[in-house]
């Protein structure tokens, strides 16, 4: 008995060890999505009224250029304005006002954006010639 005790006693000292790992480089949390062309991953799309109403919704935005969704890919594209930016709680609310005009009991979501370049071809590079990072949002949890 004393010996599992001294064995579970030892127990934290030997993961904390295991834990010192350095953790993978985080992605930074972006507030604002600039100038270029946007891959939006959009959660609770079931549909094309689904789809319709957040693009319309979306494009209402100041300062979104153009908003498409590719239903088969299940992602939105979205074009930001030259010079202008558009803040992620924005395009958070207008997916929230989309979900409640579709009326089909969901709730649609921004899970993730990664900005695709200037024009929407390559993605665009760091100086260093390495790809920007997709930026990743947190995922509401119910």
């Amino acid at each position: 008995m004393t010996a599992l005790l001294t064995g579970l006693l030892c127990l934290p000292a030997s993961a904390a060890s295991r834990a010192a790992k350095p953790a993978p480089e985080a992605v930074p949390e972006a507030t604002v999505l600039r100038e270029g062309v946007w891959k939006l991953s959009v959660g609770g799309i079931l549909c094309n009224a689904c789809t319709k109403a957040s693009v319309e919704e979306v494009l209402k935005l100041e300062g979104v250029e153009k908003a498409s969704f590719e239903f088969e890919d299940g992602f939105m594209m979205l074009t930001v304005a030259k010079g202008a930016q558009v803040r992620r709680s924005k395009v958070e609310r207008a997916l929230r006002t989309a979900s409640r005009r579709a009326d089909l009991e969901t709730r649609f979501t921004l899970a993730q954006a990664a900005y695709e370049g200037p024009e929407g071809g390559k993605p665009a590079k760091k100086e260093g010639g390495a790809p920007l990072p997709a930026v990743t949002f947190p995922v509401p949890t119910p």
